[in-house]
């Protein structure tokens, strides 16, 4: 009897765990300027599901992937400055304005694709 008990706590924890890890491991979907700034602090996959507009510039410290096909347009400021990570745009458009840089780094690496 203790033995199975055992047996399924066991498999109870390794579902738990399973489930923690999809949720960690899923990209976070975004459409607005504070989901952006959220899900980019926190790192991971990052998936723009509208056209995000920002009015300050983004610092980016951790490993981050940008993707979705959609626009992050700066609006009177500079765009990312990439402090630490590694950080890919992935089908993504990036504007900022004249006189205004586009991504400014560090030590990270940065791709575009």
């Amino acid at each position: 009897m203790k033995k199975n008990a055992r047996l399924v706590l066991l498999f109870a924890m390794i579902a738990v765990m399973l489930v923690m890890t999809a949720v960690i491991a899923s990209a976070a979907n975004v459409a607005t300027a504070d989901e952006f700034k959220d899900a980019v602090a926190n790192g991971g996959e990052v998936n723009l599901t509208a056209d995000i507009e920002l009015t300050a510039a983004v610092t980016i410290s951790k490993d981050v992937t940008i993707t979705g096909g959609k626009t992050i347009t700066f609006s009177g400021c500079n765009g990312f400055t990439v402090t630490a990570g590694k950080v890919v745009f992935d089908n993504v458009n990036v504007t900022v304005g004249a006189n205004y840089w586009l991504i400014y780094k560090t030590t990270a690496n940065v791709t575009v694709k």
